[in-house]
């Protein structure tokens, strides 16, 4: 999934970056980065597909495959 398919997954389910954030403690500017592709944090990353619907290898299929 690429960083767009990624953002507009997260506003087809209402999933707000800064409600991550502050569910896991860290700044909406590391949530960004990650659904960005520009940043890697394994929480972050399975918070997002959690709440997204689907699981982390297929909405980061590069980071799970490196993992």
């Amino acid at each position: 999934m690429t960083p767009r398919e990624r953002k507009a997954l997260m506003i087809m389910k209402d999933v707000k970056a800064v409600d991550i954030a502050k569910w896991l403690g860290v700044t909406p500017t590391c949530v960004y980065l990650v659904r960005a592709g520009r940043g890697r944090s394994a929480r972050v990353e399975n918070e997002l597909a959690k709440r997204c619907g689907t699981t982390r290898g297929r909405m980061f299929p590069a980071v799970a495959s490196a993992a």
